[in-house]
C-alpha cells in the first residue's frame, strides 16, 4: 500500500500507530512537478476532446442549408476561442503550486490572467491564496 510506504505507518501493540514522513522535500517537489505537468496534459486532451465532440454534435444536428452552416460555424469558432481563453488563463493559478511550471507558461497567459483577475473568473479555489 503506497500510503503506508510514503508515511512509514507501523502498528505497535504498546504504542499504537506510529508514522513519519518517508520521503524527502526533493522527492515531493519532483512528484508535484510531474503530476502538475501530467494534469495539464490530461486536461488539455480532455478539453480538445470536448471541443471536438461539441463541434461534431453541432454539425450533426443541423440541416444542409449553407447560410445556417456558416452562421453556426462562426458561433462555434467564437465559443472555441472563448473556451480556449478561459482554459489557458486557468493554468496560471493552477500552476502556482509548482513554480518552475508556473514560470514556464507563456507570458501572454500571465498577461491575460492579470487582465481578467479583477473579475475573479478563474482562481485556485482559495487553496493557495497569498
Amino acid at each position: 500500500m503506497w500510503v503506508s510506504r510514503l508515511f512509514n505507518i507501523r502498528w505497535h501493540s504498546a504504542d499504537g500507530v506510529k508514522s513519519n514522513v518517508a520521503f524527502s522535500k526533493e522527492d515531493f517537489a519532483k512528484t508535484v512537478k510531474q503530476l502538475t505537468s501530467l494534469a495539464i496534459a490530461v486536461s488539455s486532451l480532455g478539453f480538445l476532446f470536448e471541443i471536438g465532440k461539441a463541434y461534431y454534435r453541432t454539425f450533426e444536428s443541423i440541416s444542409t442549408v449553407k447560410w445556417q452552416t456558416a452562421g453556426i460555424s462562426i458561433k462555434v469558432v467564437f465559443n472555441i476561442a472563448a473556451s480556449f481563453w478561459l482554459f489557458t488563463i486557468s493554468l496560471v493559478p493552477f500552476t502556482n503550486i509548482e513554480s518552475e511550471t508556473h514560470q514556464n507558461l507563456w507570458p501572454v497567459l500571465h498577461r491575460w490572467y492579470r487582465t481578467a483577475d479583477q473579475y475573479q473568473i478563474v482562481n485556485s479555489y482559495g487553496l493557495f491564496r497569498r
